[in-house]
């Protein structure tokens, strides 16, 4: 089950962005229904085109991306952060001069989330601050919704 947005901004030609969240089981099968025993791992990819991204990114000690994964509770349950990891640009990666692509695994242990329906919610930000001034792009990708179970 996979969810997608733009990155903001979005200007064709300038800056464009698209993000994909996936949650897998171990084994790389899709989840949207998850034992709250299980592990389970949600895997973003995101890229950037256009003229823009090389500038925002051309150096990449200076550019730091942080996503950060949410679940927010559809009911009675608590909302909860699953976690955050880190990625910087690979110039050994780039599939074109203007095409940027980034991939970040969060993986959360079994028991962490309680049974319920939730919307998970991915924040993808891009900070660059090689020039004294932050500039900063975003990306919040809204689901899937899961559903965690218990198993008897």
């Amino acid at each position: 089950m996979s969810a997608h947005t733009q990155f903001e901004p979005d200007v064709p030609g300038t800056f464009e962005g698209l993000a994909t969240v996936d949650v897998v089981e171990p084994g790389g099968a899709p989840a949207a229904i998850i034992d709250t025993d299980d592990a389970f791992t949600i895997e973003v990819h995101w890229e950037t085109k256009g003229w823009v991204p090389p500038l925002f990114d051309g150096l990449a000690d200076t550019v730091e991306w942080q996503v950060t994964a949410y679940l927010e509770a559809l009911g009675s349950g608590a909302d909860m952060t699953l976690g955050t990891e880190s990625a910087k640009f690979n110039a050994g990666a780039a599939p074109a001069a203007d095409q940027r692509d980034y991939d970040v695994s969060i993986a959360v242990a079994g028991s962490t989330v309680p049974a319920g329906a939730y919307r998970l919610i991915t924040v993808i930000l891009g900070e660059n601050t090689a020039t004294g001034v932050k500039q900063r792009v975003a990306a919040f990708v809204d689901g899937p919704t899961l559903q965690f179970f218990q198993h008897p």
